[in-house]
């Protein structure tokens, strides 16, 4: 849905289409909080965090020395596909091009040099994915922010679902706990334990909040968060909605319930609010339908 779809559709229920007694800035205004709340309130924003990705750039570490020609880049890690040439002035490497960034790599990724008649270049690889790092216990939303904001529409994480960790083959979902019992059974054997981790607890809420892992990641592994999010502000049309239908349907409701709130028109003001909350309601029953987890048990 665009911005100026949503901005028509409260118009017509204040009955102002000209915008002569609310303006278009003041409405986006009041339709971004309701697509917030929407979110917040469906958790209807959901989005699987990518463990793995593209290789986005290569950045020169070190330049090392008497390279007479460009050496080959090689590329070790979990992906497949990515290819980079360097660039070799006065006998040192200054720059790695990608010139393919493949697919399915991980922070795991590593870079190194052969031929071209030197040594001693080094490079690293950037790669937005959500990875564990080895023997770090938390990890904030802030910092996976940049991974949930490559889904359109994105702005930021808020909750989590579930969490699954990459054990070789198996990718089981870790345990969640109250942070006051991780606290009080888990992080009071101040062990420095690590390991492949098995609990997580969520510390603090909203955009500012975080998990704690345990035991601590005794290796970079790929991990899976199902993470409940919030959407971007729009300011123009061609900003994405990351709201899915039928929950873009009670966005002009709840706009329109704070145009009338704040304009003390309170019956108004209510009648919208009771609009919206009937869709929300219907919103949660239809989009989680009943179903026969096995159709053949007992037979």
């Amino acid at each position: 849905m665009a911005l100026n779809s949503y901005i028509s559709q409260v118009q017509t229920l204040l009955h102002d289409p000209q915008a002569a007694y609310y303006s278009t800035t003041t409405l986006t205004n009041f339709i971004n909080l309701a697509r917030n709340r929407i979110a917040l309130k469906g958790a209807c924003v959901r989005v699987l965090i990518p463990s793995t990705n593209v290789i986005s750039s290569i950045q020169v570490t070190a330049g090392g020395s008497g390279y007479g020609s460009p050496p080959t880049v090689v590329i070790t890690g979990t992906g497949t596909g990515a290819t980079a040439t360097a660039t070799v002035v006065g006998n040192i490497v200054t720059a790695v091009t990608v010139n393919n960034a493949g697919t399915g790599y991980d922070k795991s990724t590593t870079i190194s040099f052969t031929g071209g008649g030197g040594s001693g270049a080094a490079a690293s690889a950037t790669i937005i994915c959500n990875n564990t790092v080895i023997s770090q216990e938390v990890y904030t939303f802030a910092a996976v922010n940049p991974v949930a904001q490559l889904t359109p529409g994105v702005q930021g994480i808020f909750g989590l679902e579930s969490i699954a960790v990459n054990w070789g083959a198996q990718k089981p979902m870790l345990n969640h706990r109250p942070f006051s019992d991780l606290q009080a059974y888990y992080r009071a054997n101040n062990t420095n334990l690590q390991n492949y981790p098995v609990i997580y607890a969520q510390y603090a809420r909203g955009g500012s909040g975080s998990i704690y892992v345990y035991p601590l990641p005794s290796q970079i592994l790929q991990w899976d968060w199902d993470a409940l999010c919030y959407p971007i502000v729009l300011s123009q049309d061609s900003d994405p909605e990351a709201i899915p239908y039928p929950w873009t349907d009670a966005i002009q409701f709840y706009a329109a319930h704070m145009a009338y709130f704040n304009s003390q028109r309170a019956a108004d003001a209510d009648r919208m609010l009771a609009k919206y909350m009937q869709i929300m309601l219907e919103n949660g029953a239809q989009t989680e339908l009943e179903f026969d987890p096995d159709p053949y048990a007992g037979m």
